[in-house]
């Protein structure tokens, strides 16, 4: 790739985020370096300390923006419209929708908490618990409505995005850009309501009250390529 200095800003910064994004969930925080990073985006290494004192704090950044987006994409489902039932399976869906539009970020998380933990900043950690926060206490407000069981919300927690993450990391990377080259392709639809019918047995009270899930209105929409 032509290296060039070209314009920096926010376009450059977020090139880099994005190539970054991409190279550490391929190849791990210590398989890539700034030259590495640099030479996907086409600039020079040295150009990159224009935005990102080291390399240790571009990964950072790179796992806060994912943390910080899925964060808000699944606060927006526990806090929109319809009932308990009807939000859990718009939290399923944005999550899948969040996982297919940001394919680099199962293998990231799984890389940050097995590869290089110690390279992970404290609050770059307090980004990752505002995912658990989230769904936390859109649990914890379903069991005091009596729609939801009484579960462990950590357990539960972690088995829906562990059962999404998982499948996604173990699908090859044709499979994935098939999946977004197809928008909202029937398998797509397929995996949502399975997980939906999943997390409905799992958590509601009366997991039939609604057999077919809504559909949602992102679902028309062509998925962002990361």
């Amino acid at each position: 790739m032509q290296r060039t200095d070209g314009p920096s800003g926010q376009g450059r910064r977020e090139q880099v985020l994005r190539a970054a994004e991409r190279l550490f969930a391929r190849h791990g925080y210590d398989g890539v370096g700034l030259r590495e990073i640099a030479s996907e985006v086409g600039i020079r290494a040295p150009s990159l300390f224009k935005h990102f004192a080291s390399k240790q704090a571009l990964y950072n950044l790179v796992l806060r923006d994912l943390f910080t987006n899925l964060a808000a994409t699944l606060g927006a489902a526990t806090r929109g419209p319809g009932d308990f039932a009807e939000r859990l399976d718009d939290v399923v869906a944005a999550y899948i929708d969040f996982v297919v539009a940001r394919p680099h970020f199962p293998a990231i998380l799984f890389r940050e908490v097995i590869d290089h933990p110690q390279a992970v900043e404290q609050l770059t950690s307090r980004s990752g618990l505002k995912i658990y926060h989230e769904l936390e206490s859109f649990i914890r407000a379903g069991k005091r409505a009596g729609v939801f069981r009484d579960v462990s919300p950590r357990h539960l927690i972690f088995g829906f995005t562990g059962m999404v993450t998982f499948f996604y990391a173990s699908q090859s990377e044709m499979s994935r850009l098939d999946a977004l080259a197809g928008g909202m392709s029937r398998e797509i639809r397929r995996w949502k309501q399975e997980v939906v019918g999943t997390m409905r047995l799992a958590l509601l009270v009366d997991p039939l009250c609604r057999r077919e899930p809504r559909r949602r209105r992102t679902d028309g929409l062509a998925l962002a390529r990361s």
